[in-house]
């Protein structure tokens, strides 16, 4: 499907004005969002050089033609897809019951709140009111199936960037080989 000309002009007027963070908070902020699911980069050499698997896949790698330094990335962008994978699939794991928070109700959750909290704590009643809701939509989203669906459908769509990043990245180290 082609892009209009007023479209495509609209899209890099957009694109110029969404420079991303600008304070420092933000940037810190932004920088750890790849870390989110534990896919941002690969282990410390020390946890991979001790692996027998990695060990025996850099051997491997060796035997086909790779060298010493090219077997290893291709190794170290090998383990970062089963991560991806493995993520993927926690991500779509069921909540265990157990763990879930019980259908409760709004007035049900301030009683609770009332009994947990100190008599000496003062809290603000907005800002309890404000708990009282936060834990409120917590409940409705452990205890709705739609919602929960919604949940691991994002956390699947999230994944998919790290996935297709590192898809890139293997084949980039599978084309080293000499």
């Amino acid at each position: 499907m082609k892009t209009s000309a007023s479209k495509l002009l609209a899209n890099r007027a957009n694109a110029k004005r969404s420079t991303g963070p600008r304070s420092v908070v933000g940037k810190h902020a932004s920088s750890k969002n790849a870390n989110k699911h534990g896919l941002a980069g690969s282990l410390p050499e020390g946890e991979r050089a001790h692996s027998l698997l990695n060990t025996e896949l850099v051997n491997d790698a060796r035997g086909l033609g790779y060298s010493d330094e090219e077997a290893a990335t291709l190794v170290n962008a090998l383990q970062t897809n089963r991560s991806i994978i493995e993520a993927k699939h926690i991500a779509y794991a069921e909540k265990p019951i157990e763990d879930r928070m019980p259908n409760l109700s709004a007035e049900r959750i301030d009683e609770l709140l009332g009994e947990w909290m100190s008599p000496e704590v003062e809290v603000d009643p907005r800002e309890r009111r404000h708990v009282v809701n936060m834990l409120r939509e917590e409940v409705k989203k452990d205890n709705d199936p739609v919602a929960r669906l919604a949940i691991k459908i994002d956390a699947h769509r999230k994944l998919m960037r790290y996935e297709q990043r590192a898809a890139n990245s293997l084949r980039r180290a599978a084309k080293g080989q000499k």
